[in-house]
């Protein structure tokens, strides 16, 4: 079933206080430029960033006013220069909710969007089209780049019931399954809905044509109807998984690029290939590591990220630090389907150029990254760094990259979700270059601090909120 076209009307700026934290692709909404609105329309308050990388899911997020006439947000995408629009649901409590975009492909010059919205009298509103670059290399001069997911499972409609090109489906190497209206991407396979409707059958559609021819003494009628009847729906498939082997038996992986020696730059790829011997239910996850290892006396392990698709791979920003030595090693560790782990693949690197160790002048920012560690059930959080860019850690261990120059820097937590039991929150700042000392508290309450990292104890309810700030030396 075709969808109409939204209609473009004139939208307000959002004046919800909830609304300063977040806005589109992650970015503060305090810096927004939301369009005015008419009288009953619901306002959009969001900022589009510079560029989007290539090969990452994108974080969009977006508030609306008033939250409580939404009944529903899309945002709406394609490939730069195709014809065919795309959507994906967006989610989260309001009145900011959140989406995740497929991953466009390297070769992808620039992607096309919108964002939609329906209140609860089914009126419509809708932001203006904007495209934005992709970048390969992480590097944007038309502003910040989207905020990225390390893995996602994406759920697409379709209004022209095609697949979306230009963008990776399960990994880049699944084809795409046309059947029943939804494309799921990632996790090996996906499969586009037409209309954004359901898999279920079609009633027969009716047309009726009257055709009236008229003399000076007669008037004639004639009427004519035609069914069509619809299409049947696809063959459902069965996917059986093997049992788990007993003996359990581990899974193999391999770190393929790079190899030891030095890496130049801000940021590199690290590939991976991954087994699990026959007989096996395959290999679940596979998941990279750094330390900084001065001397060969290597400190804490730091998640770079995880990937669910073969030939695995992350991008890996080369952590900002005062350090003098530029030894790291780099691991990789498999995980299959039966929660067998594989034994370590280790790989260790100099890093020399921009990034830990770099030679340009001083008080450049170095892109550094930080870990969260959100160990509170059900959990989903959002952090503003230095009022200026959002991202959401999901539960569990995630790392983010963040340009760190010299001076003051402060990190607003808000537990977004929780199911209402206590946890902890862990920031561990270690690669950023703190000035002995500076890390301090602002607001929320503190189980453990120390030199680089904090603990803060939580209750679990949604709209927790946390602060610390810290201060970044120059270089050494």
């Amino acid at each position: 079933m075709m969808r109409r076209a939204l209609p473009r009307r004139h939208l307000r700026a959002a004046s919800g206080a909830a609304c300063v934290a977040i806005g589109l692709f992650g970015a503060p909404a305090a810096a927004t430029q939301a369009p005015a609105r008419a009288s009953g329309a619901l306002g959009i308050q969001h900022e589009a960033p510079g560029c989007v990388a290539a090969g990452k899911y994108a974080r969009v997020a977006a508030c609306f006013e008033p939250s409580d006439a939404l009944a529903r947000a899309r945002v709406y995408f394609r490939a730069g220069g195709t014809a065919d629009w795309f959507y994906v649901e967006m989610s989260g409590p309001p009145p900011c909710l959140g989406a995740v975009l497929p991953r466009p492909k390297k070769g992808l010059e620039r992607i096309e969007y919108y964002l939609a919205a329906t209140d609860r009298s089914f009126g419509e509103s809708r932001t203006p089209e904007r495209a934005v670059q992709v970048t390969k290399d992480g590097r944007c001069s038309a502003g910040p780049v989207a905020p990225v997911a390390e893995s996602a499972s994406v759920v697409i409609g379709s209004v022209s019931g095609t697949a979306p090109v230009g963008f990776i489906a399960g990994g880049g190497l699944s084809p795409l399954l046309i059947a029943g209206g939804v494309a799921v991407v990632g996790g090996g396979a996906a499969a586009v809905i037409a209309g954004g409707g359901g898999g279920g059958e079609t009633p027969p559609t009716t047309t009726t044509t009257t055709t009236t021819t008229t003399t000076t003494t007669t008037t004639t009628t004639t009427t004519t109807t035609t069914t069509t009847e619809p299409p049947k729906p696809p063959p459902t498939t069965t996917t059986t998984r093997p049992a788990c082997e007993t003996p359990s038996q581990a899974p193999n992986v391999n770190i393929t690029d790079p190899t030891t020696g030095t890496l130049l730059g801000l940021q590199v790829t690290i590939s991976a290939n991954a087994s699990d011997p026959a007989p096996s239910p395959g290999v679940k996850e596979v998941r990279f590591y750094y330390q900084y290892c001065p001397s060969k006396a290597c400190g804490p392990r730091n998640l770079i990220g995880t990937d669910t698709t073969s030939p695995y791979s992350v991008n890996w920003v080369f952590p900002g630090c005062a350090q003098s030595a530029p030894d790291f090693r780099i691991t990789a560790r498999a995980e299959d389907n039966c929660g067998n782990v594989s034994a370590d693949s280790v790989v260790d690197v100099l890093l020399s150029g921009r990034g830990c160790f770099r030679s340009t002048a001083a008080h450049t920012a170095a892109t550094g990254s930080w870990v969260s560690e959100l160990l509170v059930p059900g959990a989903r959080g959002q952090v503003v760094v230095d009022g200026t860019q959002a991202v959401f850690p999901a539960g569990g261990m995630s790392t983010f990259s963040l340009p760190a120059g010299p001076g003051v820097h402060r990190f607003e937590a808000t537990l977004v979700d929780g199911a209402g039991r206590p946890g902890t929150w862990r920031f561990d700042l270690s690669t950023l270059g703190l000035v002995p000392g500076s890390l301090r508290v602002v607001a929320g309450e503190a189980e453990q601090a120390g030199s680089t990292s904090v603990v803060f104890r939580l209750r679990g309810k949604p709209g927790e909120r946390v602060v610390l700030a810290f201060d970044v030396g120059g270089e050494p």
